[in-house]
């Protein structure tokens, strides 16, 4: 009678003891999720919209999370997700399609525990809400090396015609050797022609954008007005830089 007295005591212990590790294990669970989809929002920022696999190919940072919570029991939610950037002093900015300098990319998850025993539903209530936060730095890369080989003085005219068709030939070469890694390219000048100072019409921008491996697509306008000048590209700080070739779109305006 005494052992069945204690047994039931010492199985309560037991148990209250095993919802504790639930609990460590949730946790830990929960922090390995938030390390997971960070990772991703590192490199792809923007790359979140909620429920996973229904929109995996835009959704990667939510899709690491459901992949590293799988056969752990301990699932989430899109409502118990949250993906922000921030700048280095820690204030608020809007993700980017593309990763950027200085920037840093955080994924909090919150997700409500549930005890099994009733002890510890007496002392500390039936749920306790845990939460784990992950930030890391955006990879963005460098801009785009610029190489500009410059021609010797000459005293003849034909002489600094050879001497610019040199540079330029070397310029070109420089330039078709991509300093991005794949899936990246050199934001195109769309402004300024092949020869310096000169300027570009609707139709040579085009060829130019689709030249260097963007999207057709992500050129606005897309058609039309095929001999007009090219006045202005927006963004225009981004020429040189290395953006997504798929992701990346310019707008421009003409003559």
């Amino acid at each position: 009678m005494e052992f069945a007295i204690v047994s039931i005591v010492m199985l309560l212990l037991l148990a209250t003891v095993a919802d504790f590790g639930r609990l460590f294990y949730a946790q830990i669970t929960v922090e390995n999720e938030a390390r997971a989809g960070v990772l991703v929002a590192a490199r792809n920022p923007a790359a979140y919209t909620g429920a996973c696999p229904a929109y995996a190919v835009t959704n990667e940072i939510g899709c690491a999370i459901v992949a590293e919570s799988r056969g752990s029991g301990v699932t989430v939610t899109p409502g118990e997700i949250n993906v922000s950037c921030e700048n280095m002093s820690g204030t608020a900015v809007a993700c980017s399609v593309t990763p950027q300098g200085n920037t840093r990319s955080k994924v909090r998850i919150t997700k409500v525990f549930s005890f099994m025993m009733p002890v510890l539903a007496a002392v500390v209530g039936n749920s306790i809400t845990m939460s784990a936060t992950v930030s890391a730095d955006q990879q963005s890369m460098p801009p785009a090396a610029t190489y500009v080989a410059a021609a010797s003085a000459a005293p003849s005219a034909s002489a600094s015609a050879s001497a610019s068709a040199s540079a330029s030939a070397s310029a070109s070469a420089s330039a078709s050797a991509s300093p991005c890694v794949a899936g990246f390219a050199p934001v195109p000048d769309l402004v300024e022609g092949a020869i310096p100072g000169s300027s570009e019409t609707m139709d040579e921008a085009r060829a130019e954008w689709q030249t260097a491996g963007f999207a057709p697509s992500n050129l606005s306008p897309g058609s039309g007005s095929t001999n007009k000048i090219v006045l202005t590209q927006t963004p225009s700080g981004d020429v040189g830089i290395c953006r997504s070739v798929l992701t990346y779109g310019v707008s421009v305006t003409h003559s």
